[in-house]
């Protein structure tokens, strides 16, 4: 915090230089400023007031300090509809500052300002650290969900939270985490992904089968082949379309041996797979494509 306080002090004072020349825009918070309250401590109305400074690093301070008064034990609920309205101000630095105080305040009515400023923002780096305060200001499932989806919109810097949530204890976390990662595609999520392969609800090991086929990165191929004997019918044939989509030829013999799956959906997904695969059609007969294969599985490097 000292460190932060040193830098800004610093570049408040080449900002007022910089206002001089007319560079720096500003934003003030859409609430009249006299609405501010005026029967609370005098250290955090100072700090709402610093809000609507023309300074765009002196608002930034004030955030700053408001969250450092929430870590004193202060109460400063009064001021989150101020930073609530700071989130949309014109600067970046402003508005992380905002999004750290209000999510050290745990105040319920930051959730959807907070899960809207991780969908649009492009300029908040420290994602990690958003991403924790807005979950320890509800616990509660049906937000953890919203901040994934939100998280899955931003990609890469989302995903190392995503998969974290890989571990929830509520299904549907881990399935919508699943999906996420397969919407972001990055490879970094494909290991995560495979070990959830073996997670106890079948539709989070089957979004887990679609996910990896979506990124279709050839680590997950061995792991794929795994599920087709998965007890769960639609584990098996996602694990299935996966392998189709990656088409890595080290699926074709365990897809042929699908083709005796007892249920027809997976036969009829490890025939398609097979075709993507090899570009030929035979159907759900696994003696025309045994014997196809065997002639020609060396033009696939087998």
């Amino acid at each position: 915090m000292k460190r932060v306080k040193d830098i800004l002090a610093v570049m408040v004072g080449i900002s007022f230089f910089m206002f001089a020349l007319g560079r720096l825009g500003y934003a003030k918070p859409n609430i009249p400023k006299e609405k501010i309250p005026s029967d609370i401590p005098s250290e955090i109305r100072e700090q709402i007031e610093r809000l609507y400074s023309e300074n765009p690093l002196l608002r930034a301070d004030a955030a700053s300090e408001l969250a450092h008064l929430v870590e004193t034990g202060a109460t400063v609920t009064v001021a989150v509809p101020f930073l609530i309205a700071v989130l949309k101000d014109e600067d970046p630095i402003v508005r992380a500052y905002a999004a750290d105080a209000i999510g050290r305040t745990k105040d319920i009515r930051a959730i959807e300002p907070l899960i809207e400023t991780i969908r649009n923002e492009n300029e908040i780096k420290d994602y990690d650290k958003l991403f924790s305060l807005l979950r320890k200001i509800l616990d509660v499932p049906d937000v953890r969900c919203e901040i994934i989806e939100a998280l899955s919109t931003i990609g890469k810097p989302g995903v190392k939270q995503l998969t974290a949530s890989l571990k929830d204890g509520n299904l549907n976390v881990r399935f919508a985490t699943v999906v996420a990662l397969g919407r972001i595609k990055e490879s970094c999520a494909i290991k995560p992904l495979i070990e959830t392969l073996n997670d106890e609800s079948k539709l989070v090991r089957q979004a887990a089968s679609v996910a990896l086929g979506e990124i279709g990165n050839n680590l997950a191929v061995e792991p794929l082949i795994r599920t087709l004997e998965d007890k769960e019918q639609s584990v098996r044939s996602k694990g299935a379309e996966a392998l189709g989509k990656i088409k890595d030829p080290r699926a074709v013999e365990p897809l042929i041996a699908a083709l005796k799956d007892k249920d027809s959906g997976v036969r009829g997904d490890a025939a398609l797979a097979l075709g993507d695969i090899t570009g030929q059609n035979f159907g759900e007969d696994p003696a025309k494509w045994q014997g196809w294969w065997k002639e020609n599985k060396n033009r696939f490097g087998k």
